[in-house]
């Protein structure tokens, strides 16, 4: 009997829990903006909306939703920051769902990936 540290591996994806050997590449911040996510293909029900973030960091977003379009491999356009103020430079970035969390009240948290990372300016 073994008191060691278990080598099961949990697909965080599937499970809905954080693989505890996932390495960010790039910070996360703790940053309430909008952002406007839609499928960037064809899905069943189309749809868009505009959702303010949770954390964001240069390859990542995480939003909370009551939808149930969201499922892990969803690639989506996300405009982040969005705003609908004239002469706003509303930047697209082809994104793709890593992890759907379910949370309380029937609420989705949704973790993507930025295909293309956002170029923070300093």
């Amino acid at each position: 009997m073994s008191l060691g540290p278990s080598t099961t591996h949990v697909d965080p994806v599937r499970s809905g829990r954080p693989d505890p050997a996932e390495r960010r590449r790039s910070r996360r911040l703790k940053i309430a903006q909008q952002v406007r996510v839609r499928p960037s293909g064809f899905v069943e029900n189309e749809f868009e909306e505009v959702l303010t973030t949770v954390n964001i960091s240069r390859d990542g977003v995480y939003f909370v939703t009551e939808r149930k379009d969201y499922i892990a491999g969803l690639r989506l356009f996300v405009t982040t920051p969005y705003s609908t103020a004239p002469g706003a430079l509303n930047m697209e970035y082809l994104a793709r769902v890593v992890r759907v969390d379910s949370l309380s009240g029937g609420r989705r948290g949704i973790a993507i990936h930025l295909l293309t990372p956002i170029k923070f300016k300093s």
